[in-house]
C-alpha cells in the first residue's frame, strides 16, 4: 500500500474508456469489450506499479506525488493525443457546424435536418 493519492486513477479509466471503444468499432460482443477494457486497465496498473511506484517507494511523499501526475501527465497525452486527429477530422466531416451535420454517435438519437444545407 503507498499511502498516497493516485492522480492517474483516471487515466487508467481513461484507458479502459478507449478499449472498451476500441472493442466497438472492431464489432466486439460487449462482454468481451468490457473484459478487454478490464484487461487494459489491470496491466497499466501493473505495469505502472512494477517501473514507476516500486523503485521510489523508499523517497519521499513529494517524490512519489510527483510521480502520479507524471504518470497521469503521460498517460493522458499518449491516449488523447492519438484521438486528437480523429476528433479533428470528425469535426471537419460537418459542413455548416450545425448540430445535425455532427457526427452521429452509435447510440439512438432523435433525427433533426441541417436548416442551411435545405435552404441552400
Amino acid at each position: 500500500m503507498l499511502r498516497l493519492v493516485n492522480f492517474a486513477y483516471g487515466q487508467l479509466v481513461m484507458a479502459g474508456a478507449f478499449a472498451l471503444a476500441l472493442a466497438y468499432e472492431w464489432g466486439w460482443p460487449v462482454w468481451a469489450g468490457i473484459l478487454l477494457c478490464f484487461a487494459v486497465v489491470i496491466a497499466l496498473s501493473a505495469l505502472i506499479d512494477r517501473l514507476v511506484f516500486r523503485p521510489l517507494r523508499t523517497q519521499s511523499p513529494a517524490v512519489m506525488l510527483v510521480a502520479t501526475f507524471a504518470v497521469a501527465f503521460l498517460l493522458q497525452n499518449r491516449l488523447l493525443g492519438r484521438k486528437i486527429a480523429e476528433v479533428r477530422e470528425l469535426m471537419r466531416q460537418g459542413d455548416c457546424g450545425c448540430r445535425a451535420c455532427r457526427p452521429r454517435p452509435p447510440w439512438p438519437t432523435r433525427s433533426t435536418r441541417c436548416r442551411r444545407r435545405a435552404s441552400g
